[in-house]
């Protein structure tokens, strides 16, 4: 709070503004929504789905949407790794808007086939693990255990199935759906919401879900947004130009001292060291300049968070005294005045 303020492309916030063309319209799992939040969430693709099988995407982006891949490693390859996660200027830089919706549920209803056309092979008894053995890890099972087979269901007999698939399953974790107060844990969004109705509607418990299907009426600071949406594409090609300079003098920077090897140090070592202070300069001149982008934000908030700061705390709370005194005189007045009257 007060610092530099830098929009973050993987925090995704779906509100008012965008829940019309990112929610399913009219599909009960959706239904009551007010504000969804996904960070770092993945992204599904719909391909060919078998007959009989329909595919609906419940939470997508708006059209502009579009992912960003995150290759393993450390980074050094010219691409993205997971150390610039931490850079939301690299990562805004990175994104291209793209043209279609990008996926973050869906939901498929019919009959699936079955995963085992062939069928399904399995122990007559579980076989005991050695102690100490950690979760998850399966051993081969022995030569002699004892084997049966069960044949796939026939398509026939196959019933409706209901599946919904998430892109990202931290969106209800603590971190994202969920806020710490004084009064303890409270929520923080819809996500939970969102978890209920699919929990619901797997279930056929309609009722409950129209129980939340009323929507929490949102009154949010939008002269804000537009300050702080007009401050940021003030200074974003100024911004992006900067961090583009930035690695060119980092990358001649160290080419520079790459070049400063046992043979030719002596030799160039008065240049070299003129050249390595000059992009120092260069480098420490433009993280400040980018640093003094970001303050630039930030103050063209201050003067309205003060204002409303201001009324909260002192101008309203000074009215209501005011007020209250003005009455308790004008009571003790009026009560003054009819003794007086009651007297005579």
């Amino acid at each position: 709070r007060g610092g530099p303020t830098e929009t973050v492309i993987v925090d995704l916030a779906m509100d008012s503004r965008n829940l019309d063309r990112t929610l399913a319209e009219g599909n009960p799992v959706v239904q009551g929504l007010a504000d969804l939040r996904f960070f770092l969430a993945g992204a599904l693709k719909i391909g060919p789905t078998p007959e009989g099988v329909t595919v609906t995407p419940l939470v997508t982006t708006t059209p502009e949407g579009n992912t960003l891949e995150i290759q393993p490693g450390f980074g050094g390859s010219g691409g993205l790794a997971y150390t610039d996660l931490n850079d939301p200027a690299k990562l805004r830089d990175r994104f291209a808007p793209g043209t279609e919706p990008v996926v973050l549920a869906a939901l498929l209803v019919g009959k699936l086939p079955s995963a085992y056309p062939q069928g399904g092979d399995f122990p007559a008894e579980e076989p005991e693990l050695p102690p100490g053995l950690p979760p998850g890890i399966e051993l081969p099972l022995p030569e002699d255990t004892e084997m049966i087979h069960k044949d796939p269901v026939p398509e026939a007999e196959h019933q409706l199935a209901n599946v919904l698939v998430f892109a990202d399953v931290d969106f209800i974790s603590d971190q994202v759906a969920f806020q710490q107060s004084f009064f303890g844990v409270a929520a923080a969004n819809d996500n939970y919401k969102l978890l209920l109705n699919a929990a619901d509607f797997l279930l056929g418990s309609e009722e409950l879900m129209q129980v939340r299907a009323k929507r929490a009426i949102r009154r949010p600071f939008t002269l804000f947004d537009r300050i702080e949406g007009e401050a940021e594409l003030a200074g974003l090609e100024r911004e992006r130009q900067l961090r583009s300079d930035l690695e060119t003098f980092q990358s001649e920077l160290n080419e520079k001292l790459g070049d400063s090897t046992q043979r030719n140090a002596a030799l160039l070592e008065k240049r070299l060291q003129d050249e390595v202070e000059r992009l120092n300069g260069q480098i420490k001149e433009t993280n400040r300049e980018l640093l003094e982008i970001r303050k630039a934000r930030r103050k063209a908030l201050s003067w309205e968070e003060a204002k409303v700061r201001f009324s909260v705390l002192w101008a309203m709370p000074a009215l209501v005294l005011g007020l209250g005194l003005f009455l308790s005189v004008r009571r003790r007045a009026r009560a003054q005045a009819a003794r007086r009257g009651t007297s005579k």
